[in-house]
């Protein structure tokens, strides 16, 4: 574990984070376990917190990329940044959304889901599907695609924001200055409208500060201090620990748990590996998790139906379920990538490189 002075230097040449494609992997199996109805045991795990991991990690990780982009070429290419954005999100979000129309319309036949298609179609078409969700929509058929409709948003403003109207000198203070009008907002608004349309970005904009915060040498030094074995273990046991439903429901907890989240995602970062999370079976899966993320839905949903109609225990199905549906997602996930996701993630660098060379996007 590196913690000399001149590890800052080594931190500061990495461009790819094997610790946080096992976070990546980890949050993703929260999120598919969150979608099994049949067990209490994987609903007290509350999977549904693995999107919170998710948004701190596109935060940090679009933050230092495009940061040492900056100091490499003289400014981020905006432009470049769009065109990688969208070759990576894009074209599976089409196929993903195309899939599970099918599957409602052809396999699950559910009429109010059809119906609902109708309503929510101009808001997946133009990623604005985050707005129904937030405001109470009922019967959202593709459910899982909000949380990309506030990345998608995030991707847009940010290089703008952070690297356009903020100066180097001014980003950290204009983005400590951006989570605490948000913080606020949220503690003496917490049921309005634009509370919960803007909720998601605190640990968007969280994990965009940690990264601030580690890129900048002094505080790098004084971090790397306390990295070792017991504060990993620490936010490891915070961000994973189930909490009851008294403290999750506490305005506090929407603020503070994004809080812990994005400072165990650098924490970890500055480990250049841990065995656990850089094991060969979790990076694998870290690869594969925006395919298992956009396709399980379908797969969990089809598996459910199945178990309905099986009788066995309960929790006992729904454990079945999961491992089931999480086999085949990868394997679903794992040909998508092969075949679309990577070639056109490398696409769509070598069509960003024609405007300007830019640093090696691996998030």
């Amino acid at each position: 574990m590196a913690t000399s002075e001149d590890s800052y230097d080594e931190f500061r040449q990495r461009s790819y984070f094997s610790t946080l494609d096992g976070i990546r992997a980890i949050a993703v199996l929260f999120v598919v376990a969150v979608h099994v109805d049949d067990s209490d045991v994987l609903q007290w795990w509350q999977g549904a917190r693995g999107v919170t991991w998710f948004f701190a990690l596109s935060g940090f990780l679009i933050t230092t990329l495009a940061q040492r982009e900056e100091e490499s070429n003289g400014s981020l290419a905006v432009r470049p940044f769009f065109v990688r954005r969208a070759f990576r999100i894009v074209p599976l979000y089409v196929i993903a959304l195309i899939f599970t129309l099918l599957a409602d319309m052809l396999v699950f036949r559910n009429p109010a889901t059809i119906d609902a298609w109708a309503s929510y179609w101009p808001y997946y078409l133009t990623m604005m599907q985050d707005i129904p969700l937030n405001l109470g929509w009922p019967n959202a058929p593709f459910g899982v695609a909000w949380s990309l409709a506030v990345e998608e948003k995030f991707y847009i403003a940010w290089p703008i924001i952070g690297f356009v109207v903020f100066t180097v000198a001014r980003r950290l203070q204009g983005t400590v200055a951006m989570v605490s009008v948000l913080t606020f907002g949220l503690l003496m608004w917490p049921d309005g409208a634009m509370a919960k349309l803007s909720r998601p970005y605190l640990p968007i904009l969280l994990g965009c500060t940690a990264a601030l915060l580690v890129h900048n040498r002094r505080y790098y030094r004084h971090l790397i201090r306390f990295v070792g074995p017991a504060l990993l273990v620490v936010c490891a046991a915070v961000v994973l620990t189930p909490y009851p439903v008294a403290v999750r429901s506490s305005q506090l907890y929407s603020v503070v748990y994004p809080l812990a989240v994005a400072t165990a995602v650098a924490v970890f970062a500055l480990v250049p590996k841990v065995p656990l999370l850089c094991s060969a079976p979790l990076l694998w899966v870290g690869r594969r998790s925006y395919g298992v993320y956009l396709f399980h839905g379908p797969i969990i949903k089809f598996l459910g139906k199945l178990g309905d109609r099986t009788p066995i225990h309960r929790e006992v199905a729904g454990g079945l379920v999961f491992v089931v549906g999480v086999a085949i997602s990868l394997v679903v996930a794992d040909v998508l990538y092969r075949k679309v996701e990577h070639p056109l993630i490398l696409a769509g660098r070598r069509r960003a490189n024609r405007h300007r060379p830019a640093v090696n996007a691996s998030s």
